[in-house]
C-alpha cells in the first residue's frame, strides 16, 4: 500500500508558499515525539491536551501563524519534558 503525504485539504486551509513545505510537518512530528515522552513519564492528560491542540492547528492553514503556534507548543513541551528528566532533554534527530 502506498503512503500518501499528509497535506491539508483545500477546504480546510491553504499552504503559505513563504513557509518551507516541510517546516510545519517537522514541528508537528516533533510535537508527537514530545507527546510520547510525556506519556512515558506519566503526564497523559497533559500529553492529550497538547496532541489535541497540535492536531487542530495542523489540520488548518499552514501559514506563519500555524508555524509559530506549533513552535510554541513544541517549546513548552520540551521544557516540560526537560524538567521531568534528571539529565535534561535528549535531542531528536
Amino acid at each position: 500500500m502506498a503512503h500518501l503525504p499528509i497535506v491539508p485539504s483545500a477546504d480546510r486551509g491553504v499552504v503559505d508558499p513563504t513557509i518551507a513545505s516541510d517546516e510545519v510537518p517537522q514541528i508537528y512530528r516533533l510535537i508527537l515525539e514530545l507527546v510520547g515522552d510525556l506519556e512515558r513519564i506519566g503526564a497523559r492528560s497533559e500529553a492529550g491536551r497538547a496532541r489535541k491542540q497540535a492536531i487542530t492547528i495542523y489540520s488548518r492553514s499552514w501559514d506563519e501563524s500555524s508555524r509559530r503556534r506549533l513552535g510554541q507548543i513544541a517549546d513548552n513541551l520540551e521544557r516540560r519534558v526537560a524538567r521531568s528528566s534528571p539529565r535534561g532533554r535528549w535531542t531528536h534527530g
